[in-house]
């Protein structure tokens, strides 16, 4: 007998309205439940839904579906909580239930003891998911289609705690005492080939309805090469003591894998490194064949999704780590073939079909690098400059001072390339 899971995308749903971004797909879902499917060798059947879809029929949608999961931002936490009230009353024996978490909302520490779920996945889930749903998957499925049903409504959840114990790289809540326990992390390298060579699981974005007209993202690369750190004070209340180290500070500054002070790397305000590490690019000829798939189910818009796409590929050309935001160059040979070989479809070259790029690094926005981008048709791209401050950028930790994102969206206007720039609310400048 197989197993029924719902997943559900939160991303940008806030409080139950995707108020600015109702056109938005990402590729994290849909990634997450082919991948599920095809680990379990299709004895489990994931389906997906928004959470401000399931707000309007509930109780049908929750009654079917024991296990339950939820890609979310740390800005949906209020449609997490709700949805997850809501999916406890209609399962209300905890032994017979099973909730996890995804994306960035598993990355704040502050954020998880207020949530009822069963465990979280931090960053790459691959391992985490094998081991649940192929390695543990009968294990699993005796728990939920016992026929032994007389204790339904006597609470034992200590076969949670007992498996969930030996996934890797999960948090989860002991049991009685609802401590978080985070199992060992997982090393991101041993997914990078499988990631690599993914399809991206192009099929699933048809349970979204409006996929013909929204954006719909492509997982071009995952992880970042910005390994400056922020100096500000951290919630564990560590911070950086500029003496006698400081290689992160300044116009001049150079990275580290390793920080003394133990300060994570990358921006200030962003997760990314702490759940994929550094660069990891997958196939041209995986990427470019997922598009076409996309385009040929009736799909408009595309967003060639990443961290950063100049950053794509320049991890095969690094002799070490990539953690340096500036050196070497892009990889141009690589950006040169993929945006061929989209161009090869007579959809995209005729501009049917419209590509964006989710964001690039000022810091890498070289002409070549722009004469490239300027090849796709009505080219658009976002770039994050988040402060106009040099001061508090160089605080933040961003690869670049404001004064070099001016420059490159200057000269990205100058090919014709439309620019999206970014700021954060309420920063200096």
């Amino acid at each position: 007998m197989g197993l029924d899971i719902l997943l559900v995308d939160c991303l940008t749903t806030g409080e139950g309205t995707r108020k600015f971004t109702r056109d938005f797909i990402g590729s994290g879902p849909r990634y997450v439940a082919g991948f599920i499917e095809a680990i379990s060798k299709h004895k489990v059947q994931v389906h997906l839904m928004r959470g401000d879809t399931i707000l309007e029929n509930a109780k049908s949608i929750f009654s079917k579906y024991p296990i339950i999961g939820f890609s979310a931002m740390t800005m949906d936490i209020p449609i997490v909580r709700k949805l997850l009230a809501l999916w406890n009353n209609y399962h209300t024996n905890p032994d017979l239930r099973l909730s996890f978490l995804g994306g960035p909302i598993v990355c704040d520490p502050k954020i998880l003891p207020s949530l009822p779920f069963d465990f979280a996945v931090p960053g790459e889930a691959e391992e985490s998911l094998t081991a649940l749903f192929s390695d543990n998957l009968e294990k699993i499925q005796s728990y939920f289609t016992r026929s032994d049903q007389s204790t339904m409504n006597t609470p034992n959840v200590q076969w949670k705690t007992a498996l969930l114990s030996t996934i890797p790289g999960i948090i989860f809540p002991d049991s009685p005492s609802q401590t978080l326990i985070s199992n060992p992390s997982v090393d991101p390298t041993i997914n990078q080939q499988a990631f690599r060579q993914s399809s991206g699981y192009p099929k699933y974005i048809q349970q979204y309805s409006d996929f013909q007209h929204a954006r719909i993202y492509v997982e071009c690369l995952r992880g970042c090469s910005n390994y400056r750190r922020t100096s500000l004070k951290l919630f564990n209340k560590k911070q950086c003591a500029d003496e006698p180290c400081a290689v992160c500070r300044g116009d001049s500054f150079t990275t580290q894998l390793q920080c003394p002070a133990a300060i994570p790397p990358g921006c200030g305000f962003c997760s990314t490194i702490a759940q994929f590490g550094t660069v990891n690019s997958r196939d041209i000829d995986a990427i470019v064949k997922e598009i076409n798939t996309l385009i040929n189910m009736g799909a408009k818009r595309i967003v060639l999704g990443g961290p950063d796409f100049l950053d794509y590929y320049r991890e095969r050309s690094s002799p070490k780590a990539l953690i340096n935001p500036t050196h070497p160059e892009p990889n141009y040979p690589a950006l040169e073939t993929l945006i061929d070989n989209l161009l090869q479809n007579p959809k995209i070259r005729d501009h049917e079909v419209q590509l964006f790029i989710e964001n690039i690094k000022a810091s890498l926005c070289t002409d070549r690098a722009l004469q490239i981008i300027s090849r796709i048709p009505s080219p658009i791209f976002s770039i994050g400059c988040e402060t106009g401050s040099s001061e508090f950028a160089d605080i933040l930790g961003r690869p670049s001072d404001p004064r070099i994102v001016l420059d490159a969206v200057q000269r990205a206007i100058a090919l014709g390339i439309r620019i999206h720039v970014y700021f954060i609310h309420s920063l200096p400048g």
